[in-house]
């Protein structure tokens, strides 16, 4: 797995006390196993450092030489792992497998070097505009075959370790998806076999950003779903900060016009000169394309999960992709508290804030501001960016697509009430009377007390029903305290979207869009005009 690499080299030794252990003949089986082992495994750390010379070749006899070796290392791992997992050893002989980092090891020297080696070969091929030679990739299809299945064993009888090997299945099938030449159906079915098994990684460890870069990378050709999981792994709770690579390669796909969607396009590159921190008249005109082609291609949005791509999209910018002078730090939480003193001292009357008529006129209005600093510029041109794009979901509302984007900003919104000092620099920006008129809309027949709940379930909904949004948005940072803590506890997904019935999504997402209204209601952000 990517994050084995880090993991420090171990000088291999085995000590136990025999006091400490089950009985002496398990023991000794585990020693000798173990013994075994670490002799396999010193001779596939050689063939390793053989395999990272550049030029190396290997002929038919020495592959078959070098597989026969992986295939013992393989063989003794699933030994140990078998006999130290068994349900009557001790819980010290359960501990050595960690101890000794046995799962690490068995990647680090059983898997890693081989599939390197094969890959790069691979490449070079592939760079110098030739075909690959066929018994290449017979080579690599045979050890990920070998491996793959020898994972399916482990995540089968070694379950304790079962995140582990789901995590090396998503890789082994991710390494099988390089190794095709074109887009053939075995490429396809692959490619989904690794989103399978990196959803069920993202699904147990939401925050772990590397994740949504694997996923980035899977959904090409999607441009805007690839941008939206490399903006999610760079903002997660544990941010993985590879995923720039890969907002920088398609911001030069962009920019050399290989992007079909002209809107997505745009999009990227107004990205682009976000994080690069471009000049604001450049920003201002790819900013101002951007939105008028949403305009336009907002009642032939499709897919309901495409705006809330875009919205999440936007919220990283406005996080600065959890930069290290950012203005807002992901995670930051203002005394950990949910309510507001800045905004306990409103006024009844503080609903009554301009709503933001032109693009230009809106960032222009306020260019004092971004005179005051980079970071200060860099806060006002991304929340233009995310709360201008708001109102146009806002105002394309009758396009039921829009609706998840819609919430998922008022999530957002719901998040910055928490930070005082960025709020008091974005609330002129907040489309404030638009968010009103939509939640007066949805007023009728709910219960305003009950909403000032400290969560969003209702009698009608104490048990969990998650959107199709709430998977697309947990794991980052701002999104984590929306929900209860329980929410997702029992919820089982299969696919990248859970299936809440589409009759009762639209009624459940309401309910929690005027939630999050009394919330901000609450902290005197704006006022429900209903009589």
């Amino acid at each position: 797995m990517d994050n084995h690499a880090s993991l420090p080299l171990y000088e291999h030794t085995f000590v136990s006390s025999s006091a400490d252990l089950v009985s002496p003949s398990r023991e000794q089986i585990l020693r000798r196993i173990y013994g075994r082992l670490l002799n396999i495994e010193r001779q596939c750390m050689k063939f390793g450092e053989e395999l990272k010379e550049p030029n190396k070749e290997l002929s038919p006899s020495e592959w078959r030489t070098l597989v026969s070796f992986y295939r013992a290392l393989l063989e003794e791992h699933y030994c140990f792992f078998v006999t130290s997992q068994h349900p009557s050893a001790t819980h010290a002989v359960k501990a050595l497998a960690l101890e000794h980092y046995m799962p690490a090891r068995l990647w680090r020297y059983g898997i890693e070097p081989c599939l390197t080696y094969l890959k790069n070969k691979w490449l070079r091929h592939r760079e110098s505009a030739q075909n690959p030679p066929l018994e290449l990739q017979e080579y690599a299809l045979h050890f990920i075959y070998l491996a793959y299945h020898t994972f399916t064993l482990f995540l089968q009888d070694v379950a304790v370790f079962d995140g582990i090997w789901i995590e090396c299945l998503g890789d082994l099938a991710r390494y099988r998806v390089a190794f095709e030449l074109n887009d053939s159906r075995e490429r396809k079915v692959w490619e989904e076999v690794a989103k399978g098994w990196y959803n069920q990684c993202a699904h147990r460890s939401p925050g772990i950003g590397h994740f949504y870069n694997h996923l980035g990378i899977l959904a090409q050709p999607d441009v805007l779903k690839q941008l939206f999981y490399y903006t999610k792994a760079v903002i997660a709770v544990i941010p993985f900060d590879e995923a720039y690579q890969g907002i920088d390669y398609l911001t030069r796909v962009a920019l050399k016009g290989k992007i079909s969607n002209e809107m997505v396009s745009t999009f990227v590159q107004t990205h682009s000169i976000l994080l690069n921190r471009g000049s604001s008249v450049h920003f201002l005109t790819c900013a101002n394309h951007f939105l008028s082609l949403l305009q336009r291609d907002l009642s032939r949005l499709h897919l309901e999960e495409q705006g809330v791509y875009i919205m999440c999209c936007n919220f990283a910018a406005l996080l600065r992709y959890s930069d290290t002078d950012a203005i807002i730090a992901p995670s930051a939480q203002e005394n950990g508290s949910t309510t507001n003193p800045y905004y306990n001292t409103r006024t009844e009357t503080s609903h009554e804030r301009p709503s933001p008529q032109r693009w230009v006129e809106a960032v222009e209005a306020n260019h004092d501001n971004f005179a005051r600093g980079e970071n200060q510029a860099a806060l006002r041109k991304s929340g233009a960016l995310v709360f201008k794009t708001f109102s146009c979901f806002l105002d394309g509302i009758e396009n039921p697509n829009t609706h998840a984007a819609v919430h998922t900003s008022l999530v957002f919104i719901w998040y910055l009430a928490h930070q005082c000092a960025v709020m008091q620099q974005l609330e002129d920006l907040i489309p404030w009377l638009e968010i009103i008129k939509l939640l007066n809309t949805i007023f009728s027949g709910r219960n305003a007390p009950f909403h000032q709940a400290e969560t969003f379930l209702s009698p009608e909904h104490t048990t969990p029903k998650p959107l199709p949004e709430d998977l697309l948005i947990r794991g980052q940072a701002w999104s984590e305290p929306y929900y209860p803590s329980d929410f997702f506890e029992g919820v089982s997904f299969n696919d990248e979207y859970p299936l809440t019935e589409k009759v009762s999504r639209a009624s459940y997402r309401a309910h929690r869009c005027f939630w999050l209204g009394v919330q901000l209601a609450m902290v005197g952000l704006l006022s429900l005009l209903h009589e």
